[in-house]
């Protein structure tokens, strides 16, 4: 009789805020529908039977999943076997992605790792099923082919039904029904990426980076840094740092926008640094993972082990439209306690369009972009505002704004004594001054602030 992997029971509780409490339950949820459907890996495996293992048990579980990769992997192969794979969905309906993915992979190539093919790049074209393609599949091919790249593009009809909006996680990511269930796009990457290291019988597992198609460069850093993160064995995943930006609407242009896009890369980081400390207690990491604040601002880029996405059963063959990612990062670290590290060594900079369309339709700063909900045919991808548009300033709505999107303890032992010392060391830093502080009586986690440039 196999061995399911155990998942250790945390008794004290008290220390978890009720939201950590509460994600950790589902999350607790989720591996054991994994394991009630066969679908959880086993302990005791070497990295490589893992995959096997993992591979199989899609095979029983999900034939749809199953069968779609051995047709998108159907003899393909790489240039040179990669030591990390950057898995991308992209959407091909509707030309809303065809400049964005080539525009991706012209800065994808500035990288040395990328140009020496040591980084492949598997991308899925994804779209309805019954929906007309439009040219992102033949543009990304195109630009592979001229760029010299390590790199296949797979194209898919995504049966509809696949998606839906009662997950877990939904309530701010689901806004249209059955339009896209990110989870199940990099679950068939991460298996067919599987299927090509078997099919080529490839020494190496590599390093899968789960990224998204509107990559603008690296702000600090690169893949050669990141693979660096992968020195000690006890890593399994690593949360990568990323902004906001683009050519043609740059952040800085206007305050307001500029600053949220700075607090949302700078407080998360206040939570997530202590990940990486080895003498923190399991009651406040937990605390950590699983509360609220890991998981606001930019989540992709994950970069995680072949081995620890078979070993977890992959992103479970969800058909949840929810913020996968998140789920992903929480069960790593339930499986595997002590896996999950972050670094701020190397910052992608993404595409700012959801940002810039959430802060001049709703005045949102960054950190709640994701106001603007994620559908195949997605408002966000359209036609780019215009500057005009731009409403400059407004300073304290985007730090208020932000503020009230991250939710941290008043009190976390190992990191903080108050809540709200490290918030204000962070806009210190940015030349704000802090002339009044009033307590929401709402909500005893939140206070507002007056605001001043020194």
């Amino acid at each position: 009789m196999e061995k399911n992997i155990s998942i250790e029971n945390i008794q004290k509780e008290v220390s978890l805020t009720k939201e950590a409490q509460g994600n950790r339950k589902l999350i607790d949820a989720e591996i054991g529908r994994r394991q009630g459907i066969g679908l959880l890996g086993t302990e005791n495996l070497s990295p490589s039977d893992r995959v096997l293992d993992y591979l199989e048990r899609v095979k029983n579980v999900d034939n749809f999943v199953y069968e779609i990769t051995e047709e998108l992997v159907k003899n393909r192969e790489w240039k040179i076997e990669p030591k990390m794979v950057l898995t991308i969905p992209v959407v091909g309906i509707g030309g809303q992605e065809e400049g964005v993915i080539v525009n991706t992979l012209i800065n994808l190539s500035n990288d040395p790792m990328v140009k020496t093919g040591e980084v492949g790049i598997l991308i899925l074209v994804n779209r309805p099923a019954g929906s007309m393609a439009d040219e992102t599949n033949t543009l990304a091919k195109e630009s592979i082919e001229v760029l010299g790249l390590n790199g296949l593009v797979m194209d898919a009809d995504i049966p509809k039904d696949l998606g839906t909006i009662d997950g877990p996680f939904a309530n701010e990511m689901a806004i249209t029904p059955n339009e896209a269930p990110i989870g199940i796009l990099r679950d068939i990457l991460n298996i067919s990426a599987m299927k090509l290291w078997k099919q080529n019988k490839a020494s190496q597992l590599p390093i899968f980076l789960q990224m998204d198609g509107d990559f603008e460069g690296f702000a600090i850093g690169g893949f050669e840094e990141l693979l660096g993160e992968f020195n000690s064995s006890k890593t399994k995943l690593v949360q990568c740092t990323s902004d906001w930006d683009s050519k043609e609407f740059p952040t800085e242009n206007d305050w307001g926008l500029w600053i949220g896009s700075e607090l949302m890369r700078e407080l998360p980081q206040i939570i997530k640094s202590q990940i990486n400390n080895a003498n923190l207690s399991n009651e406040v990491r937990n605390q950590l993972i699983f509360g609220e604040a890991i998981q606001r601002g930019i989540q992709v880029p994950q970069a995680e082990r072949m081995e620890s996405v078979a070993g977890k059963g992959g992103y479970g063959l969800q058909r949840l439209k929810e913020d996968e990612l998140d789920q992903n990062i929480r069960i790593s670290e339930r499986v595997s306690p002590g896996g999950v590290r972050t670094t701020d060594n190397l910052i992608f900079k993404w595409s700012n369009r959801r940002a810039v369309r959430s802060w001049i339709d709703l005045r949102q700063p960054p950190i709640s972009q994701w106001v603007n909900g994620f559908a195949v045919d997605d408002l966000v991808r359209g036609e780019t505002p215009k500057e005009k548009d731009l409403h400059s300033g407004d300073i304290e709505l985007a730090i208020n704004l932000t503020l009230a999107r991250f939710p941290i303890p008043k009190k976390l032992e190992e990191v903080y004594d108050n809540y709200q010392v490290p918030i204000l060391e962070v806009l210190e830093r940015y030349g704000l001054e802090i002339f009044s502080v009033s307590e929401e009586k709402k909500r005893e986690d939140l206070f507002y602030l007056q605001i001043k440039m020194v």
